[in-house]
């Protein structure tokens, strides 16, 4: 972590940006980073229902919302995120470790339900029919034997939109837009059916969970008619016990590293833990062209990875989600049951 940091100073010193106030920022930033790397949780359970009560007792009070009166969405901001953005100030900025964040609401397309749902039933489908579907689902259900305890649900992190950000003409543009989110909510719940299933289906049936802010209320009805509870941020994080199975897809929030400090779940569908941190150092930002501008490109990942996930990780069994990174809506994927 530390490296990050002095990648994000060396970027800002690069673009002009004052050395003294660099400086203080930088020496603060450390403070938490030693503190982290010391064994400090960021992201006890205590903490994060805190927050959680503080955020509910804002909603009561009528104090989330803008001047519109549109509501708005409340989130967690942590510094972990900052860490892995491309924006080398945001880390900088950071002025503590965790704190309550705002944002607007998001605005639905304005497309009707039925049309998200019949593009959603569309690509589940396909996800039924794929190789990677069948992969899962055996891996899945052959990891069963080895569990302490049953999974009764499944908590799901930052899996997407199943409507467009904006209007488009056709639906086929709509199906395009969400078709790594669809794959994604399809393969939750195919996880659950094959959980209930392979435990003996004389137990409760395998329930869904999901929390992601970018959820606009049209989709929230198409989840609830899917099966799934909405839960705000950070509820999802405290439903998370040894009893679940918790799935995030590259997320643009640090899931491992909340889960890796508050409890070990039963099983983890997430990217792949580092087996070590030796390339930490070797790491670079790079530039890259884009419609004609110059962009910095982040050597980290916003859900990256840390030396408490690394041990985390050792006491699980690992199975790659086969096929091509680059085109299963997934990428680089691990199955993860605690041994």
């Amino acid at each position: 972590m530390h490296k990050r940091l002095e990648s994000a100073v060396s970027q800002l010193l690069n673009d002009g940006h004052p050395s003294e106030d660099l400086a203080t920022d930088r020496a603060r930033v450390e403070k938490y980073i030693d503190a982290y790397e010391e064994g400090k949780l960021f992201f006890g359970r205590d903490t994060l229902a805190s927050l959680d009560r503080q955020i509910d007792a804002l909603r009561a009070a009528g104090a989330v919302g803008d001047y519109n009166g549109d509501g708005g969405v409340v989130t967690l901001k942590d510094i972990m995120t900052h860490m892995s953005t491309k924006y080398p100030e945001y880390l900088l900025e950071a002025e503590t470790p965790l704190a309550i964040g705002y944002q607007h609401p998001v605005e639905p397309s304005g497309r009707p339900l039925c049309d998200l749902e019949a593009a959603f039933r569309a690509h589940q489908a396909s996800w039924l029919a794929s190789a990677t579907c069948k992969s899962l689902t055996t891996t899945i259900a052959a990891s069963v034997a080895t569990l302490r305890a049953p999974i009764n649900k499944i908590v799901c992190f930052g899996l997407g939109r199943l409507d467009e950000w904006k209007l488009t003409n056709t639906p086929e543009e709509l199906a395009k837009s969400v078709e790594r989110a669809a794959w994604q909510h399809a393969a939750a719940l195919t996880m659950a059916e094959t959980l209930t299933r392979a435990q003996g289906g004389g137990g409760d049936e395998v329930r869904c969970y999901t929390q992601d802010p970018v959820y606009a209320d049209v989709e929230k009805q198409l989840l609830a008619a899917l099966g799934f509870e909405i839960l705000e941020d950070p509820k999802g994080f405290l439903a998370v016990d040894d009893r679940t199975l918790v799935f995030s897809v590259t997320p643009n929030v640090p899931v491992r590293q909340i889960v890796a400090d508050m409890v070990w779940p039963a099983a983890m569908v997430w990217d792949v833990i580092d087996k070590d941190r030796d390339d930490e150092g070797e790491r670079e930002w790079r530039t890259d062209m884009n419609e004609g501008l110059e962009r910095r490109i982040s050597p980290w990942f916003t859900d990256e990875g840390s030396i408490r996930i690394t041990e985390m990780g050792q006491h699980y069994t690992f199975s790659p989600l086969p096929g091509d990174l680059h085109k299963n809506n997934f990428g680089s994927l691990g199955i993860y049951f605690r041994k």
